[in-house]
């Protein structure tokens, strides 16, 4: 069609579209309200699109044309002048009874990004010009009055325009509210609606101030973010959501289910729905899919605290719009949600601070001992208690990248409150420090014992608050029982010898207790760690040598003969072999190593050297 009309006809008779269009429409709503604003800018379009179907109709090559050759071409032009990105993904026209369908997508509507730009996110759709151009061009080629509704729109915070199209007898009752914004109406019709209007609006308004009312005074009560959240459904009969940035449910009213959101859809669409928040701090309006291919409207509003997004404060609906009252409310909400958040994370952050501030006192300070365990107590922590030292220790991948940069000091902060809701979780009372690159635990004997292992207690712990962790390498050491409050420096120490020494193992280990070093843990130091470890090959070295070439067993034998301190059935009855062999391989042993096992000093001697390749990851015994 484009050799038909030249390009001077097509801007005459299209409608505006870009930064005059934008200008326009600001205009038009802050003077007439948007409602009388709709309807001029619908009607306009109408125009619009008439008179380009009388100018084709105009040309001689008109008669040639068929229907679907006219809508399909008609939409292509505007899409060309006006950079919508149309696509038709229906057509049904019958030339002969006139019926008419079609339904498609505007995915770059500048009247829609330029409302969004000046009004924000509506709650309606906002392509009145488009829906108004595209209707009064199908209608003047067809004879037959045809609406175009959009059912999707950008400027309400759906991913793109989507509109349906038919004659206005097959809308039947659903077009009823739009037919009279494309009727004409006199100045005295116009002040009628223009006074409902504000009647309807001082109600909505009046109804948001009630609302708005109440919700401080829910803070100021004392009712806590869960308070406020069923407050807030009780009013607006909506299920009621906060999350953090990685939409992880922080608080939720009864009624929401468990419902697992795509993790596509996750990965994808929410990290773009963040950084749009970052830059607009606006409320927005999304189709949310979940994983079991559900799909509901989340009307969104950002939660800032400190000038940093904290998490989003979202409406849940299953079926319909959200009216206006919905958006006013749900930034008042989402602003007094973030005061109660920043109070429960100001009293949590302050409470744990001096729990940290008072046991770095106690590591470092000759402060007397029972102002600090009096402290403590006040603070909710029995520093008395038998209890272990976790020392988890924190290292970048890279070894290149700097430690102390803000990204690792919000790695800690964010580990060190998992730490707390990891615990809380257990009603276990917890104390934590923090170090450089690493985070000193205390951890009750009385929680220990609730797992089977000491080690795997530490397990559970790496589990709950670095799950999940690409950014770190994070080893645990963990301190001998301390019975007293005296001992607690003794357990640092331990625990830090015991992250040293998982330093030195071949085999990369996560967790390990300093029981678990042995005897060999009592003098062993990293300054004296070289020389243990020369001194182990000197006496184990050809041992080893001779189990790989000839597939013997001499060094299993060993450990468990010094396990077993130096019983010779018990070695032959774990070992499953005959007491003869047990002796052979004894002495065979120490003709290859060159120590007599018969004495002390041999004895303790060969114990030191299997400790140390044990603790190198040299060797396995299972």
């Amino acid at each position: 069609m484009t050799n038909i009309i030249n390009s001077d006809e097509m801007i005459k008779y299209l409608p505006e579209s870009g930064q005059l269009l934008g200008t326009l429409r600001k205009n038009l709503i802050s003077a007439l309200g948007m409602d009388r604003a709709k309807g001029f800018l619908l009607r306009y379009g109408w125009d619009c699109g008439e008179k380009f179907s009388e100018l084709l109709k105009s040309k001689d090559e008109y008669s040639s044309l068929t229907l679907e050759d006219l809508f399909l071409s008609g939409s292509q032009i505007h899409g060309l002048t006006a950079d919508l990105g149309i696509s038709v993904t229906k057509l049904v026209v019958d030339p002969d009874t006139k019926d008419y369908f079609s339904e498609g997508y505007w995915k770059y509507s500048q009247e829609a990004e330029k409302h969004i730009e000046h009004f924000g996110f509506s709650y309606e759709p906002v392509c009145f010009t488009l829906t108004g151009y595209a209707g009064g061009y199908v209608s003047s080629i067809l004879g037959r009055q045809v609406i175009f509704k959009e059912v999707e729109c950008k400027g309400k915070g759906d991913p793109y325009c989507r509109w349906i199209a038919k004659p206005v007898a097959d809308w039947a009752e659903e077009i009823m509210d739009e037919l009279p914004y494309y009727q004409e109406e006199n100045l005295g019709q116009e002040l009628d609606n223009a006074f409902k209007r504000i009647e309807e609006q001082k109600d909505v308004f009046k109804r948001a101030l009630q609302i708005s009312e109440k919700l401080p005074n829910a803070i100021l009560n004392g009712s806590g973010l869960q308070g406020l959240i069923t407050l807030i459904e009780k009013e607006m009969n909506y299920p009621v959501i906060i999350e953090n940035i990685q939409f992880e449910r922080i608080e939720a009213s009864s009624s929401v289910k468990n419902d697992n959101l795509n993790p596509d859809f996750v990965n994808k669409e929410l990290k773009k729905m963040i950084q749009s928040t970052l830059h607009s701090k606006k409320t927005i309006l999304l189709k949310v899919p979940t994983a079991e291919n559900e799909v509901y409207s989340r009307l969104i509003s950002p939660i800032f605290l400190r000038n940093k997004l904290f998490g989003f404060l979202s409406f849940i609906k299953k079926t319909g719009d959200f009216s206006e009252l919905d958006y006013l409310l749900i930034e008042r909400a989402s602003s007094v949600s973030a005061i109660q958040i920043l109070n429960e994370t100001s009293a949590f952050e302050n409470e744990h601070r001096l729990k940290e501030e008072l046991l770095n006192v106690l590591f470092q300070s000759d402060i007397p001992q029972a102002d600090i365990i009096y402290r403590l107590k006040l603070a909710g922590y029995n520093i008395e208690q038998p209890q272990y030292v976790y020392l988890f220790h924190l290292n970048k991948h890279d070894p290149k990248e700097q430690l102390l940069d803000e990204a690792f000091i919000e790695f800690k902060k964010s580990a060190v409150d998992r730490f707390y809701k990891a615990l809380d979780q257990q009603n276990v009372k917890g104390v934590l420090a923090t170090r450089f690159n690493q985070i000193i635990v205390l951890i009750s004997e009385e929680f220990v014992r609730t797992f089977p292992s000491l080690v795997s207690s530490g397990a559970w712990l790496l589990d709950q608050v670095f799950a999940g962790n690409t950014e770190m390498d994070i080893t645990l050491g963990i301190s001998a029982l301390c019975n007293k409050v005296e001992e607690l420096n003794r357990g640092l120490g331990e625990a830090q010898k015991t992250i040293s020494m998982m330093s030195f193992s071949k085999n990369p280990m996560k967790i390990k207790s300093y029981k678990e070093l042995g005897a060999i843990a009592k003098f062993i130091e990293p300054d004296n760690f070289s020389e243990l470890t020369l001194f182990a090959h000197e006496l184990l070295d050809d041992i080893m040598a001779y189990d790989q070439k000839y597939g013997a067993d001499l060094f299993h034998t060993l450990y468990c003969y010094l396990e077993n301190n130096g019983h010779m059935k018990n070695t032959a009855k774990e070992m499953h072999i005959s007491l003869g062999s047990a002796r052979y391989r004894l002495t065979r042993i120490q003709e290859i190593g060159g120590f007599d096992l018969s004495t002390s000093q041999g004895f303790f001697d060969a114990h030191v050297a299997v400790q140390v390749f044990l603790l190198l990851g040299l060797i396995e015994i299972s």
